[in-house]
């Protein structure tokens, strides 16, 4: 019976499917790292002074604006743009995926399609940041590319692939691997024509970015690319464990001592299981995905960037779509799913990765803000939850720097713990330090739900 119904039905039940996924498990987007905070800093800029910024007025080139740019043109706040902007992503990138599976005649191609998207595909979905969007955008117009043999069509979503430096710079990989596993799989240049336009739409964006970077901080490369923070060798390191780790597994935070260790060997364990019953399919999807793999690792060697699966990834869904998994059947696949939806169920009612966007650091900054007295320059004991409302602010780490506080100056203390598994969000907490150390010259102005507006009683 089952069968039956996802036989007639499965397009629309893998839509539907995971449209309620992703809203039962994510009641507001994550904003819980640099990335994330400078997308979003990045469109509140873009929506009040038409430039590519922190909030405090320093370039954020080391992101591509695509992302925020998209999210500085919908009139709701960026937080809630990105929510819409990931879940319609997510959508897109399953069904591309669903249809590239249909079209190889793959069994249980719904099944597989929904344990990428319930595991990894959701995990980077949640995130205010453009990963699931470029995703949806590369796997969409690679299947048109296979698929459809319309030359107008192939050359238009190939042009979006060429294009896709603009929302991640990673993407500068993407054609040029398309175009050698052409070349590689059909033994001469078949398909020239059709790559003519989409290069030029590469190298344009190309010079595009190389231009803006230039213009806005004097170099065609932003230095936190180009500076080495760790070996290439640890990278390769990172590569083997994380593709275990954030790909078939995702647990935030720490899995040693917690609950996750148990979730991690379960799942990779059936994982490595179900491996070593697929049977290798040797096409332009598997090329596709190796060439891919094999730039990154070249690609490594010029520039920094982490082997994680947020980033890689592209090639390992590639290679995954490209295998015969005729020897797994609908109670494996089902077994593995529940697994992984067991394991998100656990953290979402245990664990917080909400970030600054956490509901109870939000409730109540917008209504303190308004006590503010006006032109005056806010401090706070965070950095990040006041950028993530669009407010510009200097975050003090110690209490000690208090007491450089001037006239024409505020300070929002928020007196909140530290309920995020990886980032410090809370500074420091006035009960905890030695009240000597608290500057003599604080007024309380307001206080709000957890959050205390004080100024330089000398105003």
């Amino acid at each position: 019976m089952i069968r039956t119904v996802l036989k007639e039905f499965k397009t629309h039940i893998l839509i539907l499917s995971i449209i309620l996924y992703f809203l039962l498990f994510t009641q507001r987007i994550s904003v819980a790292d640099l990335d994330a905070l400078s997308y979003v800093q990045g469109a509140f800029s873009l929506k009040t002074i038409g430039n590519y910024v922190n909030l405090n007025g320093n370039p954020l080139n080391h992101w591509s604006p695509g992302y925020s740019f998209l999210l500085s043109l919908i009139p709701l706040n960026p937080l809630k743009t990105a929510f819409i902007i990931n879940l319609i992503s997510l959508v897109i990138c399953s069904y591309s995926i669903f249809k590239i599976l249909e079209k190889q005649k793959i069994r249980e191609s719904f099944l597989i399609t929904i344990y990428i998207t319930f595991g990894f595909l959701y995990s980077i979905s949640i995130y205010a940041k453009p990963d699931i969007l470029t995703f949806a955008l590369f796997f969409f117009s690679f299947y048109i590319y296979l698929f459809n043999e319309n030359p107008n069509f192939k050359i238009f979503f190939l042009s979006i692939i060429g294009s896709l430096i603009f929302f991640k710079k990673i993407a500068i990989l993407f054609l040029p691997s398309i175009i050698i596993a052409d070349i590689i799989f059909n033994k001469k240049i078949k398909n020239l024509k059709i790559f003519l336009i989409p290069l030029f739409i590469y190298l344009l964006t190309i010079a595009c970015i190389v231009y803006y970077d230039y213009i806005a901080i004097g170099k065609i490369q932003p230095d936190t690319h180009l500076f080495r923070t760790t070996s290439y060798f640890y990278e390769v390191k990172r590569f083997f464990y994380e593709f275990f780790r954030l790909f078939t597994f995702n647990w935030y935070g720490s899995i040693i001592n917690s609950p996750g260790i148990f979730f991690f060997i379960l799942i990779n364990l059936f994982t490595i299981f179900l491996i070593t019953k697929i049977k290798l399919n040797f096409n332009i999807l598997f090329i596709n995905g190796i060439i891919l793999l094999f730039l990154f690792f070249l690609l490594q060697l010029l520039i920094n960037f982490h082997f994680t699966p947020r980033l890689l990834a592209y090639s390992f869904i590639l290679i995954l779509l490209s295998f015969n998994f005729d020897k797994i059947n609908f109670k494996k696949w089902t077994f593995i799913i529940a697994l992984i939806f067991i394991n998100l169920v656990f953290q979402k009612t245990t664990l917080n990765n909400q970030g600054y966007n956490n509901a109870i650091y939000q409730n109540g900054i917008k209504e303190i803000i308004k006590y503010v007295p006006k032109n005056y320059k806010i401090y706070s004991n965070s950095f990040g939850l006041l950028e993530i409302n669009g407010i510009s602010q200097e975050a003090i780490n110690s209490i000690n720097k208090l007491k450089n506080l001037k006239e024409n100056h505020c300070f929002i203390y928020f007196d909140h713990e530290n309920y995020d598994r990886i980032l410090t969000i809370i500074y420091f907490k006035m009960h905890q330090v030695d009240k000597e150390k608290i500057p003599k010259n604080l007024i309380k102005l307001k206080e709000l739900n957890k959050k205390e507006l004080y100024c330089n009683k000398n105003d």
